[in-house]
């Protein structure tokens, strides 16, 4: 609860000019699903203003609002992404903030036999079987994808498994794959998830900001 008053602080900082009802525009990373759903309802509610949500990854969002997307407010999980779009002046580098955390974990799907405890050293291998990938948000521009690969490769694992990798367009569709089967383990941020997946490892913390993108 902390976390989304704190967020609605931040919408009302930004927006408190009570002329004209509107749309807030906001482009979301994909990984924020759950908590943006909390905050759009509250928000509405609230009202006069209602909240209006774009879901992707941080850097497919970003390269939008740099070619002239309408987005007011962007959440990345990325903070070079805030750094691309401040820089360029394309977002207000005295409004950003940093609002919350995400956990880089590797999962399964629960039907899978784990070791437990679970050595990623050790069982990453022997996890995914013979023909077995993983999925992992494709490391280019998906932040999960790319803290996925940072701990993959501080674990020795990611030299020995890359081509081994189902690489996806944002977490929410890696998260799919996984729960349907089509792949052993997942690379993904923290996020709470109605899917029947199990965490095996938790290796990596980071933070997803926001910046207002455009004046009123």
């Amino acid at each position: 609860m902390r976390l989304i008053l704190l967020t609605l602080l931040v919408f009302t900082g930004l927006f408190s000019s009570p002329v004209v009802a509107r749309d807030i525009v906001v482009f979301a990373a994909a990984s924020t699903i759950q908590v943006m759903r909390d905050i759009r309802t509250d928000r509405n509610d609230a009202g006069p203003d209602t909240i209006r949500v774009v879901y992707g990854s941080s850097g497919a969002l970003a390269r939008q609002i740099e070619t002239g997307a309408p987005a007011d407010i962007y959440f990345s999980a990325n903070e070079k992404w805030v750094d691309h779009l401040t820089g360029r002046k394309f977002a207000r580098a005295d409004t950003r903030k940093t609002l919350f955390s995400n956990r880089i974990v590797l999962i399964t799907a629960t039907n899978n036999q784990t070791p437990n405890p679970f050595n990623p050293t050790t069982d990453f291998g022997p996890s995914l079987g013979r023909d077995g990938r993983f999925a992992i948000g494709n490391p280019q521009h998906v932040p999960a994808g790319i803290y996925g690969r940072q701990a993959l490769t501080s674990l020795g694992i990611w030299s020995r498994f890359s081509h081994r990798t189902a690489q996806t367009q944002n977490v929410r569709l890696a998260l799919r794959v996984v729960a349907e089967g089509e792949v052993q383990r997942h690379c993904r941020e923290q996020v709470p998830d109605s899917v029947p997946l199990q965490e095996v490892v938790v290796r990596i913390t980071h933070d997803v900001e926001c910046v207002q993108c455009r004046e009123e």
